[in-house]
């Protein structure tokens, strides 16, 4: 007898698995401010630290912290996602859950600004 109920199933091929990645990758394009922000943010860095000729290890770590801070995003998106469908009335435990994933984000964002001062402060005065 069927519920009606779709059950989750582990992806069975490679390709499987990174057909879910990107659809996840889209959705959170789709639907995500934020994020939509982040990689304009990193689309800019990286067109930016191009321009003024910054070291390929330099350019290495701009790339690193940046997409650090979109994994961080997508991480926060999905917990939100996860906590809102656990729990949709407010509770402090679940709103203390989304605000310490927020915090990874900000921590993460507050690094890649002193990484791009760090990598583009010398180039800019000097």
């Amino acid at each position: 007898m069927s519920t009606g109920h779709k059950k989750w199933q582990k992806a069975r091929t490679f390709n499987e698995s990174y057909s879910h990645a990107w659809r996840g990758l889209a959705r959170a394009v789709r639907t995500e401010r934020n994020f939509r922000i982040q990689l304009i943010g990193l689309v800019l860095v990286m067109a930016a630290g191009w321009w003024l000729g910054v070291s390929a290890i330099g350019m290495a770590i701009l790339l690193s912290i940046s997409t650090l801070v979109l994994a961080l995003e997508l991480v926060n998106t999905a917990v939100e996602m996860l906590a809102d469908v656990v729990r949709p009335q407010y509770h402090d435990t679940v709103g203390g859950l989304k605000d310490v994933a927020a915090a990874a984000v900000l921590i993460a964002s507050g690094a890649a600004i002193l990484v791009g001062l760090l990598v583009f402060g010398p180039i800019v005065v000097g």
